[in-house]
């Protein structure tokens, strides 16, 4: 996956959050990734299959950079482990260590990857530019 500097551009605060202009469209090629820093926070911006998606950075297994993960259709492959997010709703649809990490998420966990997510951002496109909407500013 392309891996390229985060960048942080000007917020626009409209609706249930504040948008923010993080790269142009013409950033990303289909199938790829990329990271950008929103107010410190790592977003990953993917393009598959001409749909835009924005998550979570970290993997919630093990931390993997998920910028680094491989896109199939609507779900991201972590790098590390193998596991399985759908891109829509940012659910586990894959644990392939599912008995071992069962260790790890006793409580959050319970032998149900769906149970674990990455965070899943509203993004848009408009005039050439991804922006992507933060619920809360922190």
């Amino acid at each position: 996956m392309v891996n390229q500097p985060a960048r942080s551009l000007s917020p626009d605060s409209t609706g249930d959050g504040i948008w923010h202009d993080v790269a142009s469209t013409g950033d990303l090629i289909d199938g790829k990734s990329i990271l950008v820093q929103i107010n410190k926070q790592p977003v990953v911006v993917c393009l598959s299959q001409g749909q835009y998606y924005a998550i979570g950075h970290n993997c919630p297994h093990y931390d993997a950079p998920m910028v680094e993960g491989q896109l199939v259709g609507n779900k991201i492959i972590c790098p590390w482990h193998w596991w399985e997010f759908d891109l829509d709703t940012g659910h586990c649809l894959y644990a392939p260590t599912e008995q071992i990490t069962e260790m790890f998420f006793s409580s959050e966990f319970m032998g149900n990857p769906q149970s674990v997510k990455l965070p899943i951002y509203p993004i848009r496109t408009e005039a050439g530019r991804i922006l992507i909407q933060l619920s809360s500013e922190s």
